[in-house]
């Protein structure tokens, strides 16, 4: 019956075990996503103020013209970028209840290894 709990155990250790490695593995490619999507927002935030330095300049020279023809890109720029904050905070979250999964799970699994080496075995009736 020991014998019986103790593979019981190991089981759900290696559950544990390889549930851990996949939200490892999955916790790695959407960090790349997210260093991806700051990087691309800081290029994007770069031309954002780029573009709004000339249209600031344009409309201090009463270049109207300039100014109106930049207008359009300037708002679709900034609608671009918006979406990608959206879509990085999603990721974030996204990462953060993984985080919280894969805590959990290696918390059970660390409980499984002492019970494994006996120290918390449950009591044979």
């Amino acid at each position: 019956r020991v014998i019986g709990q103790m593979q019981k155990y190991q089981r759900e250790f290696t559950s544990r075990e390889d549930r851990v490695k996949r939200y490892d593995a999955e916790l790695k490619t959407l960090k790349q996503n997210i260093d991806a999507q700051q990087t691309e927002l800081q290029s994007q935030l770069e031309s954002l103020d780029t573009m709004q330095t000339t249209m600031a300049k344009y409309r201090a020279e009463g270049q109207i013209g300039q100014y109106n023809a930049l207008v359009v890109p300037y708002n679709t720029a900034v609608a671009a970028y918006n979406q990608l904050l959206g879509a990085l905070r999603q990721s974030i979250e996204q990462y953060n209840t993984i985080v919280e999964s894969r805590n959990a799970t290696a918390t059970e699994e660390e409980q499984l290894v002492k019970a494994l080496s006996g120290d918390t075995l449950p009591q044979q009736r």
